[in-house]
């Protein structure tokens, strides 16, 4: 009786996650995936937490709601992260918007993002791959990756989280209006989402080369998109600078930074797509196969721009994550390629088996920090009375 039992148990969970609430279900179980394998420090939202008031105020961020359009580049040395969130105001507007004044309000908007940011990747994967399951690997792969997890398990107040979300919507089928206001949004939330859009724009232009034959350097209706958000993002950086009298802070990054970044670069390296280096590398073959010698430089380019970037600054994982689009891209390229056969059914769960394996590392403030699971503290706690 229990052997008839178990299939049928199993086959019912299967049939109601990969049913018709898969694409609701999907975020909310890697989300609590997340919660449980790189679990925040919740002390961070207590209100009398500050690491310190220059590293990363994350209510100062959210009291800048208030004053939106005053120079905060003044209170803090030019150095310090928080005097680089000058034209950082995706955040606090947001917070503006949404009525939000404290620490746990904004973490909550962030973990929000992160469903909706889940809920867009699946099906962005589904439609890649035709196949809910391999869909729901790809997304649950992201989960253990920085640009994933970071919705959930960052609670400084470093906010990369929407920045990511917003890049995923450029990179959505959308009206391109909205493909240039959410990119708008993503470069005023960190200035490295100006440099990760250069794979934005290469994922419409070959979007477009595969689906219409056009050639691939025809500007797509997303590169005009691009064009017309990066032209209104320099017009409104020029206007709070002579206006308002923002200030472009570069204190603090450069070659100084390599004498720290560059023991860790193997790491990061590695880190940066962990087993989705199982998409990245066919990705290659197949373009270098089909003699798109051009797309593969382009392509490597952008990310080694966006990596040079991440050994400039000390916090190399926040800046390495800005590659993630390279994942969709390289997903696209081999499932095209693979098709839905044997070989690319094997392949993403190999991916999410190294991703899980794999410990994971903050690489940042001239130090590395791995996530330990929530279990893990748990056991810790009891054997060691600690935290």
């Amino acid at each position: 009786m229990a052997k008839h039992t178990q299939p049928t148990q199993i086959n019912t969970v299967k049939k109601i996650f990969f049913g018709t609430y898969f694409r609701i279900l999907c975020p909310v179980v890697i989300v609590l995936l997340i919660h449980l394998f790189a679990s925040p420090a919740y002390f961070a939202l207590t209100p009398g937490y500050n690491r310190c008031a220059e590293c990363c105020n994350m209510q100062e961020k959210i009291n800048r709601r208030d004053h939106l359009l005053q120079t905060v580049s003044d209170k803090y040395p030019g150095h310090t992260h928080m005097a680089k969130t000058e034209f950082r105001l995706t955040p606090p507007l947001l917070a503006k918007i949404l009525f939000i004044k404290s620490k746990p309000g904004m973490y909550a908007l962030q973990v929000a993002f992160g469903l909706m940011f889940f809920y867009l990747l699946t099906g962005l994967a589904l439609k890649i791959t035709g196949s809910k399951l391999l869909a729901f690997l790809f997304a649950l792969s992201f989960g253990f990756l920085y640009p994933g997890s970071t919705f959930v398990n960052e609670m400084f107040g470093f906010f990369d989280a929407f920045a990511f979300f917003f890049l995923l919507v450029a990179m959505l089928d959308i009206p391109i209006i909205l493909t240039a206001l959410a990119l708008l949004l993503a470069f005023f939330t960190d200035e490295r989402a100006v440099i990760s859009s250069g794979l934005i724009i290469f994922w419409w232009q070959y979007l477009q080369m595969q689906k219409t034959g056009k050639n691939f350097f025809t500007p797509s209706p997303g590169a005009w998109a691009w064009a017309a958000a990066i032209t209104v993002y320099a017009l409104l950086r020029w206007m709070l600078v002579v206006k308002f009298g923002f200030k472009n802070q570069l204190a603090g990054t450069g070659l100084g930074e390599l004498v720290y970044t560059l023991q860790y670069a193997g790491l990061a390296g590695w880190q940066v797509f962990e087993g989705f280096w199982l998409l990245i590398v066919p990705a290659l073959y197949y373009l270098y196969r089909n003699r798109q010698f051009a797309l593969i430089a382009i392509f490597v380019g952008i990310n080694l721009v966006l990596f040079t970037t991440a050994l400039l600054v000390d916090d190399m994982s926040r800046s390495i994550a800005y590659m993630f689009p390279s994942i969709i891209i390289a997903l696209y390229i081999v499932a095209k390629n693979f098709g839905a056969g044997l070989n690319f059914r094997l392949l993403l769960p190999a991916v999410v088996l190294i991703c899980f394996i794999c410990p994971a590392y903050n690489i940042g403030g001239k130090g590395l920090y791995p996530y330990s699971p929530v279990y893990l503290r748990a056991i810790k706690k009891i054997v060691t009375h600690t935290e």
